[in-house]
C-alpha cells in the first residue's frame, strides 16, 4: 500500500467507525507520519484536560514538581494560601528554568537559575538583580505565566489551550468505583521517568491489552488470572481487571486508562499513576508516580521497594515490544491488523475514540 502523505487524505480513507467483530486497526500512519503528530498536539493535547499528578506530589506550602510536557516546561507549587497553582517554568527574562528537579521554595520564593530573578508563590515577579538603570520597567508586566489548572478529588490537570469540557468527566465515574475519597488517602512515595522508542498510541495500546501478558510479561502472568482477564470500556475510559492469585481476601487488580494518556494502576495499598507524553513520533516519555496507604509508610517498607522494583521489570519487557511492534508499524510490510474480540476490546475502545477526536474535527 502506498504511503498517505497528507492528514486530509488519511482521515478520509481511515474515519469508518466498525463493530468490534468487523473492524481494522489504524492504518500505520497513525504511527509513523509527522503531520498525524502535529495535528494530535493540537487536537487531542492542547485542548484537553491533561492529568499532572496528585497534589500529594506537592504536599507542603511552597513545595513543587517540574516536568517537561510536550513541548512546555512546566513547574506546579503549592502555594501560601495551600493552593496549587501551575506555572510554566520559564523566568520572564530570558527564559531560564525556575527549578531543574522537585524540591521547596523554602523562603516562599522561586528564584531563576539563570539570571537570579525571583518570584512570589503567586508568580508575581518579586527581585529584578541589577535593573535599576532599565527605562520603562514595571515588575508588574512581567509575571510567571500561568497555566490554565484544576484540583478534582486530589487529582491535578492542566490545559494548554481552551479545554473543551469544564471539569474531566471520567472523576464522577471513577468516584462510583472507588472508596471514599480514595485518591485524598494516598501518600506520595517517588516518581519515575522512562523515555520509550514507539510513538505514544503504541505503548497506550499495548497497555490497554491483556493479551500480550503470558509470552511478554511471564512474571506478571503468574501473579493474575489471565483466564478471568475482564475489560470494560466507554467513552471517557478503559478498565481492566483481574483478581490476584495469591491474595487470600479476593482482591482485585484494577488498570484504568483514561483518554488520552492517563493510567491508574491499583492494587491493595497502592495507587501508581502513569501518563504517556508524547515526544516525536517515534519516543514518548511516561511518568510514573507511587503512592501508598499510609500505613504503608510506616509498616512495609520492603513491600514498596519491592513493589517499585517489579514495576519497574515489567516496564522493561513493556519498553522492548513496543520498540519492536514501532519498527513493525514502520515497515512496508505492515499497513493494518484486525482485533481479538476475546482479549482487544480495550485497545479498539481507545482507537474508535481516537478515530473520533482526529476524523471528525470541527
Amino acid at each position: 500500500m502506498a504511503t498517505i502523505n497528507s492528514f486530509e487524505s488519511l482521515r478520509s480513507i481511515d474515519s469508518q467507525q466498525l463493530p468490534l467483530s468487523q473492524a481494522f486497526t489504524l492504518l500505520s500512519e497513525w504511527y509513523t507520519e509527522q503531520y498525524v503528530f502535529d495535528e494530535e498536539i493540537k487536537h487531542i493535547f492542547s485542548n484537553q484536560w491533561n492529568f499532572l499528578c496528585l497534589e500529594q506530589k506537592i504536599p507542603l506550602k511552597g513545595s513543587f514538581t517540574v516536568l517537561q510536557y510536550l513541548h512546555h516546561p512546566v513547574i506546579a507549587v503549592r502555594d501560601r494560601s495551600n493552593s496549587i497553582k501551575v506555572y510554566y517554568n520559564v523566568c520572564r527574562h530570558r527564559g531560564g528554568p525556575l527549578a531543574y528537579e522537585d524540591g521547596i521554595a523554602t523562603t516562599n520564593v522561586l528564584q531563576c537559575q539563570y539570571h537570579g530573578w525571583t518570584y512570589m508563590l503567586d508568580g508575581s515577579l518579586r527581585g529584578v538583580p541589577q535593573f535599576d538603570k532599565v527605562d520603562l520597567f514595571d515588575k508588574k508586566d512581567f509575571g510567571l505565566i500561568e497555566i490554565p489548572s484544576i484540583v478534582v478529588n486530589s487529582m491535578v490537570f492542566i490545559c494548554f489551550g481552551e479545554p473543551i469540557d469544564e471539569i474531566p468527566t471520567i472523576i464522577s465515574t471513577l468516584d462510583q468505583k472507588l472508596p471514599e475519597q480514595y485518591f485524598s488517602s494516598k501518600r506520595f512515595h517517588s516518581s519515575v521517568e522512562y523515555i520509550v522508542d514507539c510513538n505514544w498510541k503504541v505503548y497506550a495500546d499495548n497497555y490497554l491489552e491483556g493479551y500480550h501478558i503470558p509470552l511478554v510479561h511471564p512474571t506478571l502472568n503468574t501473579m493474575l488470572s489471565y483466564r478471568n482477564y475482564k475489560v470494560e470500556s466507554n467513552s471517557e475510559y478503559v478498565l481492566q481487571h483481574s483478581p490476584i492469585t495469591n491474595s487470600d481476601e479476593n482482591d482485585l487488580a484494577l488498570y484504568y486508562f483514561v483518554y488520552p494518556s492517563m493510567m491508574l494502576n491499583i492494587l491493595p495499598g497502592r495507587l501508581q499513576t502513569n501518563v504517556i507524553i508524547p515526544i516525536e513520533t517515534n519516543q514518548c516519555k511516561v511518568i510514573f508516580d507511587y503512592y501508598y496507604d499510609e500505613e504503608m509508610f510506616e509498616l512495609n517498607q520492603e513491600y514498596i521497594l519491592e513493589d517499585i522494583r517489579f514495576a519497574y521489570e515489567v516496564q522493561k519487557e513493556d519498553a522492548t515490544i513496543c520498540k519492536a511492534v514501532f519498527k513493525g508499524l514502520s515497515s512496508s510490510a505492515y499497513s493494518k491488523g484486525r482485533f481479538s474480540v476475546e482479549t482487544e476490546s480495550g485497545v479498539y475502545a481507545f482507537q474508535q475514540w481516537y478515530r473520533q477526536q482526529m476524523c471528525f474535527l470541527k
